[in-house]
């Protein structure tokens, strides 16, 4: 997987110089970098990567809510644990920052505490709600700082829906929605329902262009800390391309994570105008 998404970056950063002379951009540059930090043994003769072996220290952490200071401990120990000259670091400061690389970008966006707007562009500057009245911050200050009642985790998916386009073999298929003839009176493809026929003679100017990015918006609720955060859950918001044929829309490497709404409340709509007023 690092090395398929480095090869597309890589791409998408000098695609068409085949002499090597441009340099790739710094995302790409810094993922590539990781990858070969992912081929680094831990220590000399061992069977884990020393990359892999600080990702699954920070999965750990997630998955069961520990405290810094804890994989400061762990952290520790394994360094300890292992044979001299090991690559492994000595904190979860450490950890973090190697990991950097790996970290989609995002950004955190404050948001109504009953999901009625984002304080966001124009409204950034609002401590109430403009159809509500709630309050934006709870009443208190962490070293001078205002907490926000609800966060929203904005992740941009115009990069990614670039990269689409960047290599060959997945360009060519950005297309098959318009290209691909239609067997009469199946359903194969979303193009063939009735929604689609209706958004295409409604938008005809976007319609004509076949390599307009059409996407299919999804979401769910989970709780992400198991039985340690039952009040707490999450509502991922999840977008697919649809220009791709059905055999690939749905496969993992096309499913895009554009947003992440805390709960413990159903968005229902509310999502809906969420995203249309990231963009």
């Amino acid at each position: 997987m690092l090395d398929a998404y480095a090869q597309t970056t890589s791409t998408m950063a000098g695609q068409g110089s085949s002499d090597g002379e441009e340099e790739p951009i710094l995302n790409a540059r810094r993922f590539i970098e990781l990858v070969q930090v992912e081929k680094k043994p831990l220590y000399e003769g061992s069977q884990i990567s020393f990359l892999k072996a600080v990702a699954r220290l920070t999965n750990l952490k997630c998955e069961f809510n520990l405290p810094h200071r804890v994989v400061d401990g762990i952290a520790s120990l394994m360094k300890e644990m292992c044979p001299n000259d090991n690559e492994m670091t000595s904190n979860f400061y450490e950890t973090s920052r190697l990991l950097a690389g790996l970290e989609l970008p995002h950004r955190k966006i404050h948001v109504c505490s009953k999901g009625c707007m984002l304080f966001w562009k124009d409204d950034e500057q609002l401590d109430v709600c403009s159809f509500c009245g709630a309050e934006r911050y709870i009443r208190k200050t962490v070293r001078g700082r205002k907490i926000p009642k609800k966060v929203l985790t904005y992740f941009p998916i115009g990069l990614r829906l670039q990269r689409l386009y960047a290599t060959k073999n997945v360009a060519k298929h950005m297309t098959w929605h318009y290209n691909h003839p239609r067997t009469k009176g199946t359903m194969e493809h979303p193009r063939d329902g009735e929604a689609w026929k209706h958004f295409n003679s409604t938008f005809s100017m976007f319609a004509s262009e076949p390599r307009k990015v059409r996407l299919g918006l999804y979401t769910d609720g989970f709780t992400p800390f198991t039985h340690y955060g039952q009040s707490y859950s999450c509502w991922p918001v999840i977008v697919t391309p649809y220009n791709l044929p059905p055999w690939m829309c749905m496969k993992r490497q096309f499913i895009f994570l554009s947003l992440l709404i805390p709960g413990p409340r159903n968005p229902k709509g509310n999502f809906r105008y969420i995203h249309s007023n990231l963009d």
